[in-house]
C-alpha cells in the first residue's frame, strides 16, 4: 500500500532541488483542492489518472428491532473513474 509519505518521498528523489517540507507542503495543498472541489460538487479529473466526482447511494436502516425501521437514506460517496490510460496499463 502506498502512502501520502510515500508520495512526499518519490517526489523528493524525483526533484532533488526542492526540500522535502516544499514537497510536503505541495502534496498537502493538492489534496486540499481536491477535497476543496468535491465538497463544491465538482468533479476533478486528473488525465491519465482518472476523475473523482460525488454520488449519492441509498442505504438500508440497520436491523436492530430494538428501534423503530427506518426508510432508506441516501448518503453521500466519492465516486472514482478511471482513465481510458491507465485501465490500458493494467491491463
Amino acid at each position: 500500500m502506498a502512502t501520502r509519505q510515500d508520495l512526499i518521498e518519490q517526489v523528493s528523489k524525483a526533484i532533488e532541488d526542492v526540500p522535502s517540507v516544499d514537497v510536503a507542503s505541495a502534496v498537502e495543498i493538492t489534496f486540499d483542492y481536491i477535497v476543496d472541489s468535491l465538497l463544491k460538487g465538482d468533479r476533478v479529473e486528473i488525465r491519465g489518472f482518472g476523475s473523482f466526482y460525488l454520488g449519492k447511494r441509498r442505504i438500508a436502516p440497520g436491523t436492530n428491532l430494538a428501534k423503530p425501521v427506518l426508510a432508506h437514506k441516501e448518503v453521500k460517496t466519492v465516486n472514482y473513474r478511471i482513465s481510458d490510460g491507465l485501465r490500458a496499463q493494467i491491463n
